[in-house]
């Protein structure tokens, strides 16, 4: 069949209906585009298309469309990589990732559940920095913070097997080991030795002895 001219359909409820033993419907147009509009919405399987929104009959907007403009009023789940070619923000700036060279810029904290995490620096060259420009940096373990071989436990500086090697207090360090000084020992208070058995006044450099020279 052949029409040179529209086809309108006067029934409260239309319907178009292929019947065939097999085959298909295809609705197509060889110069133009083809348009559904609905007075209020069109659906396609369970698809719903209200103006510039698509979703399901229960949530009629999940996925609103603008000029170069997407957005999704719900959640998203990624089976695979998503590839994203410009910047990635999180709430607008919750979260950032520069497209441009991959600086990321995080408001919040980074928590990691990992049984043992690892943050690791793998460029080509260069070096690993952390840095606070507002205020102190805070490395804190449940138990324990190792730099290089050095371990520092609570205010406590040693080894893996002697860990209080060195005790900090108040205007206090003891060494709970010996002590090697390769040159000169500079002690600007009184110097003494187990208490009182070697003392040295800094006022005046008087020197009381108890045992024998």
């Amino acid at each position: 069949t052949e029409i040179l001219g529209s086809v309108t359909m006067k029934a409260a409820s239309g319907v178009i209906t292929h019947d065939g033993a097999s085959g298909s419907l295809a609705i197509s147009s060889s110069t133009g585009p083809v348009t559904l509009t609905g007075n209020t919405y069109v659906d396609v399987e369970s698809v719903r298309f209200t103006n510039a929104n698509i979703g399901l009959s229960n949530d009629d907007d999940l996925i609103a469309l603008a000029a170069n403009d997407l957005t999704v009023n719900g959640a998203v789940t990624v089976t695979t990589t998503m590839d994203v070619t410009g910047n990635f923000a999180v709430n607008g700036d919750k979260f950032k990732v520069a497209a441009s060279d991959g600086d990321t810029e995080i408001l919040g904290s980074v928590t990691m559940k990992a049984a043992s995490g690892v943050i690791t620096h793998d460029g080509a060259s260069g070096s690993l920095a952390i840095s606070s420009s507002t205020g102190p940096v805070t490395l804190t373990g449940n138990t324990y913070v190792d730099v290089e071989s050095v371990r520092f436990t609570n205010a406590n500086i040693g080894l893996s097997n002697d860990d209080d090697l060195i005790a900090l207090a108040a205007n206090d360090l003891t060494v709970n080991g010996a002590v090697t000084v390769t040159t000169t020992m500079d002690v600007t208070g009184n110097f003494a030795v187990n208490g009182d058995k070697f003392k040295v006044a800094a006022s005046d450099g008087d020197t009381e002895i108890l045992g024998s020279v």
